[in-house]
């Protein structure tokens, strides 16, 4: 494999949507179908989710937020341990949302993406042949929202950031908030091809505005427009000054005209915002004209323009989806904006005509137009006819360029990643190999069995299985969810896609009935100390006792809050004992209700509020102390509050452990199985470490792009590695220290090493390796909690080298062991968890 990312290690946070074909979910165990509870599309509940953990509760978060947290990340890297690295695991075959395609115009085979999660990427290959390669700004991009290169000189480029779809939006309710799937900083520039960059237009203190389309004017590469959440904005200096030539909202999209600097069309408005409608300047932006001539009045979502090679000719797409009837304009002008005309009112923007569509003429062949939004069409006339709409790549639609010389070359940008056409549109090739974007969630999987298997669910992107290639197995649709997979059987193993719809490899369709709320991304749950055991979380928490052939209700069928579930845990040696957290479904919530935090220590028979002193935050992720379930971490979202708060007492009380950790949502923790000391966390800058049970905390940041935003954390027992699942560039993993085995005081010979017991957790037999470094008579020996020697698993003289023996735990009761081997007066142990 094409180590792509080790020498480029890029900015990134991640940005948020959903898939836009919602799709038909399979019936609960009542009959009733589980879908979105508010009716408008996948990609607004996505968006709702994302911003939902960042702005509770205020429905705001700062607009400084990321840079003062990125700027702490990069004091405590500067200090970080040396030793091991990140490295990616992939998916390389399958891209994450992307929403801006460009392609140098003197050289054809040069193509810039800018992706939704993953920062910005290039190719000098058309990007065949895995050559995708990150590029590395010096700032924390969340989201490129375009890119645009200097038509006179191409080492000039200029690339926008923040992906906003409602203005300032401060409002309450899941339905009013479909705004935004990032942070933005502005306009970044480079000067030299992309090797360094520059602040252009620098937006690092207003982060909730956004940049949604970049002109250059042809003919002179200091003449910059933009079209921002905050209106037009323009620069004659290259972007040193800029003047808001049109200060409406929600600027969308801009078109100029060659050979005429002064003239130029906008498109303002998304989701009903005011002063909606396209306009046109004649005087480099001093005063505007709004076109009103056959320009639709009551549309809702947003206007992107494409220019035909008549200077006369403009194309809008007007969009007008997202809840409720949908409905879709293509109108163009021939006479410079003075009057516009109907193209089609073929619905191909559907529900996501606020979100993602767009008309693109090809310059080469005029009449040859895209028609893109959830579908893509084609038409040979203009736009008056189409013919496609089931074209074999994936949905929701964002950007298209075209080849500079090659008229039957086109590049697509959408959800799926990056596909091309080099037949005009007959066919359609994946160019997604290598391209490192995809948005994972909370809730994945790694098998405790074989370090080579793992699962994780991915925005609009279904849920994937790793086996050790970089090119990753599609194993469901929809937005994938959380995952689980039996300790210690890997056959056994279930993905979910949104509001809790859960398939598993042993009995297909096993979603719990519904139960109140549910959350867009839901919890569920194995027991490690007994794998038939599942927890599945609505405002009900679900119990199954045969891996989700059948669920019944915990708590007497009551919810916890009313809440639904967002993050759960359970404890590694005692089924009966899980965690979970709640969370209001609007902000702010209109019943009064805030999060919460409930502990079970009967199986689901009664739950306790366990809430206490913690803040009213967004607690997403929860990790219970393998060696003692009475200690736990549950980590907060939001800002300008604790992000790290422990217990010790089974949340009977409850301690503020952030200290010195970056001021941002934190989304990911988890307790290293070997050094039950070591918590990790992951934020939406980065991974840290603290080595001492939230005393202190460490970067754990080495080889991960400048700025990563980390969905979930996990420790793969059968390789000693962390796992890191990213929003926006996949799934990585490093190296821990091994595993801590000697019990005694003294160092052990080289070569001496009780190496692994696996499957651990087991349920019937496992395999206890060793090595040795000389001849030694050794013991190796099972032993309850208690100290009391159960069974000699070996005895008697070995030679050097490595050994194996059975442990035969068939009739063991559930419960926490430990292996001993003794040898030349040396003694080491790991722990092994016997389930049932």
């Amino acid at each position: 494999m094409k180590l792509r990312y080790a020498l480029l290690p890029a900015v990134l946070l991640a940005a948020v949507a959903a898939w836009a074909l919602w799709p038909d979910a399979p019936p609960g165990a009542d009959g009733e179908t589980i879908r979105s509870p508010y009716g408008i599309s996948g990609a607004a509940e996505a968006l709702v989710w994302w911003e939902m953990q960042r702005a509770y509760p205020s429905g705001t978060f700062p607009s400084e937020g990321l840079t003062a947290a990125y700027a702490q990340r990069l004091a405590m890297s500067a200090t970080e341990r040396g030793g091991t690295q990140w490295e990616p695991m992939g998916p390389y075959n399958n891209g994450g949302r992307t929403l801006a395609v460009t392609i140098n115009p003197l050289r054809g085979e040069t193509v810039w993406l800018g992706s939704a999660g993953g920062g910005l990427w290039r190719s000098y290959e058309a990007g065949l042949n895995g050559s995708w390669e990150r590029v590395a700004t010096g700032f924390p991009i969340t989201s490129t929202t375009d890119v645009r290169i200097a038509p006179t000189d191409t080492s000039t480029l200029y690339v926008g950031t923040g992906e906003v779809y409602r203005y300032q939006d401060i409002q309450g309710g899941i339905v009013e908030r479909p705004t935004r799937g990032s942070y933005g900083i502005g306009i970044l520039k480079s000067t030299d091809g992309g090797a360094t960059w520059s602040h252009a237009l620098d937006w690092s203190l207003n982060q909730e505005r956004g940049v949604a389309r970049i002109r250059i004017n042809p003919s002179d590469k200091d003449d910059v427009w933009a079209a921002t959440t905050e209106g037009v904005y323009r620069s004659t200096d290259g972007g040193d000054t800029w003047t808001n030539v049109h200060p409406v909202v929600m600027a969308m999209d801009i078109v100029l005209r060659p050979g005429d600097p002064d003239w130029a069309i906008a498109s303002h408005g998304d989701q009903g915002s005011e002063g909606k409608g396209i306009y046109r300047t004649t005087d480099g932006g001093d005063t505007w004209t709004q076109l009103t001539n056959g320009v639709p009045s009551d549309f809702i979502g947003k206007i992107i323009l494409d220019t035909h090679p008549d200077p006369d000719i403009v194309y809008a797409s007007v969009g007008n989806g997202i809840k409720g009837p949908s409905s879709t304009w293509l109108i163009r002008t021939l006479d410079g904006g003075d009057t516009w005309e109907t193209v089609t009112t073929l619905d191909y923007a559907l529900y996501q005509g606020w979100f993602a569509h767009y008309a693109g003429v090809n310059p080469h062949r005029p009449d040859t137009v895209f028609l893109a939004g959830v579908p893509l069409y084609k038409s040979y006339d203009g736009g008056f006819n189409t013919v496609g709409g089931q074209a074999p790549i994936h949905v929701d639609h964002h950007a298209i360029a075209f080849h500079p010389t090659d008229p039957d070359i086109a590049y697509f940008a959408e959800d799926g990643g990056i596909y091309r056409t080099t037949d005009g549109g007959q066919t359609y090739e994946n160019l997604n190999d290598g391209y490192l974007t995809l948005q994972f969630y909370n809730g994945t999987s790694h098998a405790a069995t074989d370090s080579l298997f793992a699962l994780g669910g991915a925005q609009d992107n279904g849920s994937w299985r790793w086996t050790g290639d970089p090119d990753w197995l599609d194993v469901g649709g929809g937005d994938g969810s959380w995952t689980v997979i039996d300790p210690t059987d890997d056959s056994r193993w279930c993905t979910s896609s949104q509001y809790l719809n859960i398939r598993c490899s042993t009995t297909g369709f096993a979603s719990p009935p519904s139960g109140g709320n549910t959350a867009f991304i839901a919890p569920y749950v194995v027991a490690p100390s007994d794998p038939d055991r599942l927890y599945a979380g609505r405002a009900i928490v679900f119990r199954s006792d045969n891996f989700g052939g059948s669920w019944s209700f915990t708590n007497g069928g009551q919810s916890l809050d009313g809440n639904a579930a967002v993050g759960m845990a359970v404890s590694e040696t005692d089924a009966d004992v899980v965690y979970v957290t709640t969370a209001p479904d609007r902000i702010p919530n209109l019943l009064g209700s805030r999060t919460g935090v409930f502990v079970t220590r009967n199986g689901g028979d009664s739950w306790t509020d366990i809430t206490g002193s913690l803040p009213d935050r967004i607690f997403h992720d929860i990790a219970v102390d393998p060696s003692d379930d009475r200690t736990a971490y549950v980590v907060a979202a939001g800002f300008g509050a604790g992000h790290v708060f422990k217990t010790t007492d089974g949340g009977a009380s409850w301690t503020d452990v952030t200290g010195t950790l970056p001021d941002a949502p934190t989304n990911a923790v988890i307790v290293d199985p070997g050094f039950p000391t070591d918590v990790y966390v992951g934020n939406d800058v980065g991974v840290f470490v603290s080595r001492d049970g939230g005393g202190t905390w460490e970067s754990f940041n080495a080889g991960l792009p400048e700025a990563v935003m980390v969905s979930d954390l996990k420790v793969s027992p059968m390789d000693r590695t962390l796992r890191v699942a990213t929003h926006g560039n996949g799934m990585w993993k490093r190296p821990l220290e091994a595993a801590p085995v000697a019990t005694e005081p003294g160092a052990t010979p080289d070569g001496f090493a009780l190496e692994r017991v696996a499957p651990n957790p087991v349920r019937d037999a496992a395999t206890v390796a060793y090595r040795l470094p000389r001849a030694e008579a050794v013991r190796l020996a099972l032993y309850d909690a208690q100290g009391r020697r159960l069974a000699v698993l070996a005895e008697g003289t070995r030679p050097a080298g490595r050994h194996t023996a059975r442990l035969d735990a068939g009739r063991l009761p559930a419960g926490s062991y430990l292996v001993r081997l003794e040898a030349g007066g040396q003694a080491v142990t790991q722990r092994v968890t016997v389930v049932r």
